[in-house]
């Protein structure tokens, strides 16, 4: 479970504050499938078991509890990755108000595009093992081979 304790600086109507983060990361039986950030927000956040209501106390403090620790996900078209993200939404002196709270980094490692020199990273990794390959002397041994 993860808790975050909200100092709010301004008035919340109904001292009610609502909150929604991303679905938690899935795992998976393979690491290549696990952990991966949503493709966008829409998709982050759709029927989201990390949302409800907060109560926030006369002091301006609101406890939130989520069951996992929220995923990241991809916004503007997948150019940015937001790390995993509270959002609270709530009223002041009949404003609506939107804050969004970082509450953890982004699983290392874990993303759905290869920013690898530009080039996809399984590509790369092929072509630096067939050169890996051919520098120990395999093509060598396979000339030898055929003669």
């Amino acid at each position: 479970m993860v808790s975050v304790r909200v100092k709010f600086t301004c008035k919340v109507d109904g001292n009610k504050v609502r909150f929604y983060a991303a679905h938690p990361p899935d795992f998976h039986l393979g690491f290549a499938g696990s952990c991966l950030p949503f493709a966008d927000e829409s998709q982050a956040m759709h029927n989201t078991p990390t949302s409800g209501i907060a109560n926030v106390d006369k002091d301006g403090y609101a406890t939130i509890r989520l069951e996992a620790l929220p995923n990241s996900y991809y916004q503007n078209s997948q150019s940015a990755k937001r790390p995993p993200t509270l959002h609270v939404v709530f009223f002041s002196n009949g404003k609506h108000r939107h804050i969004k709270i970082k509450v953890a980094d982004s699983i290392p490692h874990r993303d759905l595009f290869s920013k690898h020199l530009g080039t996809d990273i399984v590509n790369s990794t092929m072509q630096s093992n067939r050169f890996q390959t051919y520098a120990s002397g395999y093509q060598r041994l396979l000339q030898e081979d055929s003669q």
